[in-house]
């Protein structure tokens, strides 16, 4: 118990030792109330919490986009709220055939500024498209509320 609250301390303090000792001396004594360690715990997970995802920036690498195969298909899964893959990539005049297929409920494959829109279930579904023009375009399932929930991903033309 005294460690846990020392690391407390040491996480409010930025280890100045001084602070250190004079903060968890402060939590141990026999004096101290259940009350005010309960607060320095809350203290201690809210810290944690945000050192964890202070830890979990943009720093990641970028996954390699998804490729068709030599025989020019693709096959993109679904499921709430993520294709997989999330990043496909592909040459301007290539031709893909997608095989498409739900892991869960219903989605869509969608592509706006392509004109793609197709619907996806558990039943795979193939659908062949020709890239003709170059960029990089927003992938999302069009299910209200899939996109906000992440379900979104990128295709670039090259």
């Amino acid at each position: 118990r005294d460690g846990l609250f020392r690391g407390v301390a040491v996480l409010y303090c930025r280890r100045k030792p001084r602070e250190v000792d004079r903060i968890t001396e402060r939590l141990t004594r026999p004096d101290s109330t259940p009350r005010h360690r309960w607060r320095w715990l809350i203290f201690a997970g809210v810290v944690l919490l945000g050192s964890a995802v202070q830890a979990c920036g943009d720093d990641a690498p970028t996954p390699t986009p998804a490729r068709a195969g030599d025989d020019g298909t693709l096959e993109v899964g679904h499921r709430n709220y993520a294709f997989e893959p999330r990043s496909m990539a592909f040459d301007v005049g290539q031709t893909v055939e997608f095989t498409l297929v739900s892991r869960d409920i219903p989605h869509t494959f969608t592509v706006k500024d392509l004109g793609i829109d197709w619907e996806v279930s558990r039943e795979p579904r193939t659908q062949s498209f020709t890239f003709e023009e170059a960029g990089t375009f927003k992938l999302i399932c069009a299910i209200p509320g899939h996109e906000g929930s992440g379900m979104v991903g990128t295709v670039e033309v090259r």
